[in-house]
This record gives structure tokens, C-alpha cells and sequence, in this order.
């Protein structure tokens, strides 16, 4: 769980995201892992929002969908938004 928490804060530091998300089965299986991991980074003062997506078995299938639409159709330089499963319901 430290090491996982070092990652995450050197990874929020150096980048400098709005929000980090954390996506993984092993979170959906063990939610008070995510609870320690949030913890340890809001008493190191990490000031972004922090979230866990559940149903992080569809995240990959989202990212690989999204980039073979893009590559496809050529559109590397735009945004492409892609809609959420019913099954994922905690993300905004």
C-alpha cells in the first residue's frame, strides 16, 4: 500500500492532474485499500480531488475503443468523449 501511495503522489506532483483516478479490480475487490491509499495522500497534503472508479473492468476496453476510433478515422487531433456503461454509476 506505500509503495501504490508513493506512485500516486510523485505521479500527482510531477503532473500536476486536477483529479487523480484510481481504476483497478483489486480496488473494486478491496474498497478500504483505496480508503488507505486516499488517506496516506491527504495527510502528505495532496490538494487535488481524489476518486475511485468502480467497474475498472471496463476502463481498458474504453481506452482501447477510444484510440482505435481515433486512429481509424483520423481524428488524433480531437477530443473523443466516450459514454459510460449503465454499470459504472460513481463517475461524473
Amino acid at each position: 500500500m506505500d509503495q501504490l501511495s508513493k506512485v500516486a503522489y510523485n505521479a500527482a506532483n510531477n503532473y500536476g492532474p486536477q483529479t487523480l483516478y484510481f481504476s483497478s479490480p483489486l480496488f473494486d475487490e478491496l474498497p478500504e485499500l483505496y480508503q488507505q491509499v486516499r488517506d496516506w495522500l491527504v495527510k502528505r497534503g495532496l490538494k487535488i480531488n481524489i476518486k475511485m472508479i468502480a467497474g475498472s473492468e471496463m476502463s481498458s476496453l474504453l481506452g482501447a475503443g477510444s484510440l482505435a476510433i481515433r486512429t481509424a478515422l483520423g481524428l488524433q487531433k480531437y477530443r473523443l468523449v466516450m459514454q459510460w456503461p449503465k454499470k459504472v454509476t460513481n463517475v461524473d
